[in-house]
């Protein structure tokens, strides 16, 4: 039995093509990461990169095929679960380089605004790490530095509790 090779039909019929603001879910053959593969002419390549080289242009070395729908979705954590990386739709796409595609992230330690608890960033609120490894919220510094809220303190009042 011959088999038959992809075509740019094949890979159009496994997208869910809808509005240009919605994202076009790639519905087969996800990879471990979450996004979808497709091959055509024996080359093999993510579905989004596809469908950009087909609906945009070509894509240069040294750049990657960035996802905006998921820079703008504050809520989405990344990983394989990610509805995005199955997203197919070449008005949610740009060309940038690796360090632009994680520079533009909503999860880049620069663009986070607030720290894991809610306290935001600003100018007074920023510790800057003398080694350069980054920023600690300062109330958090604070807090944490407190006996009423020191986890390895012995006396009552530790983890919150008043006492006996």
């Amino acid at each position: 039995m011959k088999l038959v090779a992809n075509t740019e039909s094949d890979l159009w019929q496994r997208i869910d093509v809808g509005l240009p603001d919605h994202c076009w879910s790639y519905r087969t053959d996800l990879s471990s990461r979450g996004y979808g593969r497709f091959s055509i002419g024996g080359k093999r390549d993510y579905a989004h990169r596809f469908v950009y080289k087909i609906c945009v242009g070509p894509i240069l070395p040294g750049q990657v095929v960035d996802h905006v729908c998921h820079n703008s979705d504050l809520n989405c954590n990344g990983g394989p679960e990610c509805e995005h990386r199955k997203c197919c739709n070449p008005y949610h796409m740009e060309l940038k380089t690796s360090r632009g595609n994680l520079v533009a992230s909503h999860r880049y330690p620069g663009n986070i605004t607030v720290c894991s608890h809610g306290h935001e960033y600003t100018e007074e609120n920023t510790y800057w790490r003398p080694d350069g490894k980054g920023r600690q919220c300062r109330q958090c510094i604070k807090r944490r530095s407190n006996p009423m809220w020191n986890r390895d303190a012995k006396e009552p009042g530790a983890h919150g509790c008043p006492g006996k």
